[in-house]
């Protein structure tokens, strides 16, 4: 994945100017390189340079922009989809490239090109490359990595496949082509720009992109040649109906990571022809009770909508606009949203249709500081006093994810005070609570993330109290499928964290205790803002508790055990298991004795007139040592084993066979 930086070394849109910008130019050139065979740079074995910095994280496809001093060094970190030709186009308007050199080194960590950087074009293999930059005098550096690699197909059933960085042509083209552009994920939006052009130039072409990671996105390249769409990762079929066209060129680029809206900050911005949605990013790094975004524009004829969303595909958090026209009647929306905590959000502005002409929008941040809000130290109680009927907002940092946390109240007061107490990443939502009738009040669990962590606290009456709030360090680690034996204490719970990382699978977990006490199982998972993806929990008044569930989300789920009035011993195990399995079975059939054996007989239940078949090749007996696999439909079989001379060496009747099993003989 890569991090989401919060100062934007490079981007698209500020390179854009007119109605494409120099980029748009670029790619004209570019289109132009499909058919054209490009001469291969001499490739000297070296190794490679020393690492200045750690390298950012580049897609191909993707504009680099990034102002250098003189002297100073830069990386870039690229994984090749494919292996296959590709070129570097300097944009020259915005710097002059013959102030840079370049060293490229492979996956081998072998140097592959070093000299200086212009239109560098080679043949490199798949895999990561890292691209050191040195500048002589103070410039930008700008360029795009692109790629003769990706194709279109003419079967809309067996499309090609496409990548960002494609640079594909075709002539003499007869139909309709089709492609899957894939886009690996990152944990921001991107804009993808696909170029067409045709020939002749004013042949009508039509391309459209669909998918599940896009909105549907059409173009008629007699009103355009970019069809521009946001993708967060994913699929989207791209199909190029080429209309009177006898050829057509097609370049596929990315934005990179969106630009940055600051709050408490005007900014005027443009929407260009073309554009069907504005995408900013909203770094917050502190907590902030409410802020405002305004979005202005001057065409009462267009329609924009805007929504702030805390992820670009499936948001939790999501606050859409209301309409809010300024004093001189010119259209806005103004989205208000209440408790802002750390972290990334998205400014998503979309127009109804695809714009005419340029549209220049104002955007207008505001955001309300916190204040003083109490911080709480881990183990340092903090003393505080609240009024009747009141609430109170603490803040505390947890330093690792999968710590046990606790947060206890003790009222100073059992007799005439009643607090409750919510711990939350963001206020106003449940996590963990303790609603007693008791005044104190104490809640425990495994925190999902590292970060800010807030507790309100309520009161119905007057009174003193002090919170403290506990970072534990990380619970134990549980594997699936084994056995976890350990005791718990009466009266008290024991946490632990519990892996999955697929999701095709079924999970249960069996807890036995001894039989002293009643003992419960609960298991769960939170995502890294507090929020609960899954609950299991038995409770049954028994020694003994089983939970189960199909498909659970990967992540690292909190396990509970507690008992009840006695201590306990008990016997945990949790178990994940391929669900295909049921319907077959691989056994194992291993041989530990000292003499060969030559016949396997494996034969389904219920096969009275079946044939006996000898499982192993007669020419090659199962010798001491050996394992032979041996892959059945699930089911109940009669097994025997016999040695070279006939005899039976081993034998099991009615055998229910499922999954991997293993059959040791003797």
């Amino acid at each position: 994945m890569h991090p989401i930086p919060n100062t934007r070394p490079w981007t698209l849109q500020t390179a854009r100017r007119g109605k494409y910008g120099r980029i748009v130019c670029c790619l004209v050139l570019l289109a132009l390189l499909v058919s054209i065979s490009a001469p291969v740079h001499a490739q000297p074995t070296a190794a490679a340079p020393a690492q200045a910095t750690e390298p950012i994280p580049l897609m191909t496809g993707e504009y680099a922009w990034l102002e250098m001093a003189a002297g100073e060094e830069a990386a870039f970190s690229v994984d090749l989809p494919v292996a296959g030709q590709y070129f570097f186009s300097p944009d020259e308007e915005a710097g002059d490239p013959g102030n840079f050199s370049l060293s490229i080194i492979d996956p081998q960590g072998e140097e592959v090109f070093n000299g200086a950087f212009s239109d560098v074009k080679l043949k490199l293999e798949a895999g990561p490359h890292t691209l050191h930059f040195t500048a002589a005098t103070d410039d930008v550096l700008a360029f795009f990595l692109l790629g003769n690699v990706g194709a279109l197909g003419d079967d809309p059933d067996a499309p090609g496949q496409l990548y960002p960085g494609t640079v594909y042509g075709e002539a003499d083209v007869d139909g309709e082509r089709y492609g899957v552009l894939s886009l690996p994920g990152t944990p921001y939006p991107q804009e993808v720009l696909l170029f067409i052009q045709t020939e002749p130039a004013d042949a009508r072409a039509f391309v459209r992109a669909e998918g599940d990671a896009i909105r549907f996105a059409t173009l008629d390249t007699a009103e355009d040649n970019l069809l521009h769409f946001w993708m967060e990762g994913g699929e989207a079929l791209v199909t190029v109906d080429p209309g009177a066209a006898t050829a057509f060129s097609i370049v596929i680029m990315l934005s990179g990571p969106p630009e940055i809206l600051d709050l408490d900050a005007t900014v005027a911005t443009t929407l260009e022809p073309g554009d069907t949605q504005l995408v900013r990013r909203l770094v917050v790094d502190d907590y902030y009770p409410s802020a405002t975004v305004d979005i202005r524009w001057d065409d009462p004829e267009v329609d924009l909508s805007a929504k702030v969303v805390d992820d670009f595909d499936n948001p939790d958090f999501i606050v859409f606009g209301d309409p809010a026209e300024s004093e001189d009647g010119s259209p806005g929306q103004r989205i208000e949203l209440e408790h802002l905590v750390p972290g990334i959000y998205y400014l998503v502005v979309d127009s109804f249709s695809r714009l005419e002409e340029s549209l220049p929008v104002t955007l207008t941040t505001a955001a309300e500081p916190a204040g003083d809000i109490p911080t709480l130290a881990s183990g340092a109680p903090l003393e505080a006093s609240m009024a009747e009927n009141s609430t109170a907002l603490f803040r505390f940092d947890v330093a690792e994810a999968g710590s046990l946390v606790t947060v206890d109240l003790a009222a100073a007061d059992e007799e005439t005070t009643d607090f409750d107490i919510n711990v939350t990443r963001r206020p106003g939502e449940i996590m963990e609570s303790s609603r007693t009738f008791a005044a104190s009040e104490s809640v425990a669990f495994l925190a999902p993330a590292a970060g800010l962590y807030f507790v309100e606290v309520a009161s119905e009456a007057a009174g003193d109290f002090t919170l403290t709030m506990t970072e534990h360090g990380p619970a134990p680690l549980i594997p699936a499928n084994e056995v976890l034996r350990d005791e718990v204490d009466a009266d008290t719970t024991r946490f632990y964290r519990l892996p999955i990382e697929d999701a095709d699978q079924l999970f249960s977990a069996v807890l036995v205790g001894d039989g002293a006490a009643d003992v419960d199982l609960e298991i769960e998972l939170l995502d890294a803002k507090g929020r609960l993806v899954h609950s299991l929990r038995s409770a049954s008044n028994q020694p003994f508790e089983i939970v189960a569930l199909a498909a659970p989300t990967p992540g690292v789920y909190t396990v509970k055990v507690t008992a009840y009035d006695n201590p306990s011993s008990f016997a945990l195990l949790p178990r994940l298991e391929d669900p295909f399995t049921f319907f077959v079975a691989t056994l194992n059939v291993v041989n530990r004795g000292e003499a060969d054996i030559c016949s396997l007989f494996v034969t389904p239940q219920g096969d009275l007139f079946g044939v006996q078949v000898n499982r192993l090749d007669p020419d090659a007996p199962l010798a001491p040592g050996e394992t032979f696999p041996l892959d059945l439909d699930a089911g109940r079989y009669d097994l025997q084993a016999l040695d070279c001379d006939g005899n039976v060496v081993a034998e099991s009747e009615n055998v229910l066979l499922q999954g991997l099993m293993s059959w040791p003989i003797p």
